[in-house]
């Protein structure tokens, strides 16, 4: 403002000071200047005397960013911060929304709020995502966190982070499902694919290859010579009698577990049941 006080000279009926905007870089509401009289010497105020004039702001809202603190937490109740970012504080307050997809569900975390509230003169707030603990053993899931909206900033490109939840969980053990004897041999259907790099067959032990890992055995009639095929799901095992099928007899089966015998493709053993 030019001056503070108007002096009307002698002969004169007015007089005038200047209001001058000061630019600065910040967003903010456009704002008021409101001018009053506060006193009067040789003259007097026509009742209650007062002029507005509105300074414009001329800023561009801040571009915002989203961060991430962590790009891995553990299963068991490990955390991450989500940060929102302000290219610069604003004058307004600021509130970014975010959408959450990836195959991590609600299930498998919690978060603290999915709108994020920067107030003015502020550069940055973080929510806490926290991830829920179970006893499923499963694949490592991600959640990916995007905004979805901005007020009183702009996302100058689609913002998003990934974090993923690391399992914890040991994989269940490798069990048998089912036992069928057919006419010539014996069908064993298995829980989970099994690892066959190291599964002997039959009549393995007598060739330097170590113990057999499946041996069938009749009360009376003894081990039948046969052959050992293995399902492509390798989840089905089928031990067939070379040519005649199984004379009548009670028969044992006997899987053997160990690391270079019947053990899944992710090394649980057989469970022994």
């Amino acid at each position: 403002v030019s001056g503070m006080r108007l002096i009307v000279a002698p002969g004169a009926v007015s007089a005038n000071v200047t209001v001058i905007a000061v630019d600065d870089l910040l967003d903010e509401p456009d704002e008021t200047i409101l001018v009053e009289i506060l006193s009067v010497a040789n003259g007097v105020e026509n009742r209650n005397q007062q002029a507005a004039t509105t300074v414009l702001d001329n800023d561009d809202p801040p571009a915002v960013t989203l961060s991430r603190d962590k790009s891995d937490i553990v299963e068991a109740g490990g955390t991450a911060l989500l940060s929102a970012v302000l290219s610069a504080a604003s004058g307004k307050p600021v509130s970014i929304r975010l959408g959450f997809s990836g195959t991590a569900d609600i299930d498998d975390y919690t978060i603290t709020a999915s709108e994020l509230k920067i107030p003015p003169g502020s550069t940055m707030t973080s929510v806490t995502v926290t991830a829920i603990d179970d006893a499923i053993d499963e694949e490592h899931e991600v959640l990916v966190a995007e905004i979805t909206s901005a007020t009183n900033a702009v996302e100058l490109e689609p913002q998003s982070q990934s974090i993923t939840i690391l399992d914890d969980d040991d994989p269940p053990p490798l069990q048998v499902t089912s036992i069928e004897p057919t006419p010539s041999g014996v069908v064993v259907e298995f829980s989970s694919p099994l690892d066959t790099s190291t599964l002997n067959l039959y009549d393995a032990g007598s060739r330097g290859m170590g113990p057999p890992d499946v041996t069938l055995i009749g009360a009376a009639t003894g081990q039948p010579a046969g052959s050992l095929v293995i399902d492509p799901s390798r989840r089905r095992v089928t031990f067939a009698k070379t040519g005649s099928p199984l004379p009548p007899d009670n028969y044992t089966i006997t899987l053997r577990s160990a690391e270079d015998g019947f053990n899944s493709e992710t090394g649980q053993l057989l469970d022994g049941n």
